[in-house]
């Protein structure tokens, strides 16, 4: 039974920060912050 809640609440968890922290703030993208990194670690 534990070992399913280690599963279980990370995969309910992470999308609840992920929306609610793109909620909070209107012009945040998170699509848009990792091609943003993306870029930045691949150029030199």
């Amino acid at each position: 039974m534990n070992a399913r809640w280690l599963i279980v609440s990370p995969a309910v968890y992470y999308p609840l920060v992920l929306f609610g922290g793109a909620a909070q703030k209107a012009e945040y993208s998170h699509v848009g912050r990792y091609i943003g990194e993306l870029n930045a670690a691949g150029s030199d």
